[in-house]
């Protein structure tokens, strides 16, 4: 991963770090490739981790007090 930081971060061309690694510039190339597509993944902060699972169990929990005004209506109904 650091011949592809050479060429993305330090503006390296592929064949000049392949040539001092000892390796083809398509390896290079692959590995620049790599490191672009792992770069862009967006990384959660353990704040947006414990908010995307609150916001999870809200959702859950919304759906649990829809179900149960309706079952209670449902059963009012019947009473009556």
């Amino acid at each position: 991963m650091d011949a592809a930081k050479l060429v993305v971060d330090g503006g390296r061309k592929a064949s000049e770090v392949a040539r001092d690694v000892g390796v083809t510039p398509q390896s290079v190339n692959a590995w620049v490739k790599a490191y672009l597509g792992e770069k862009a993944k967006p990384v959660l902060s353990a704040e947006s981790l414990q908010l995307k699972a609150v916001m999870e169990e809200n959702r859950k929990l919304k759906m649990q007090v829809d179900f149960l005004k309706k079952t209670t209506a449902y059963f009012a109904n019947l009473s009556q």
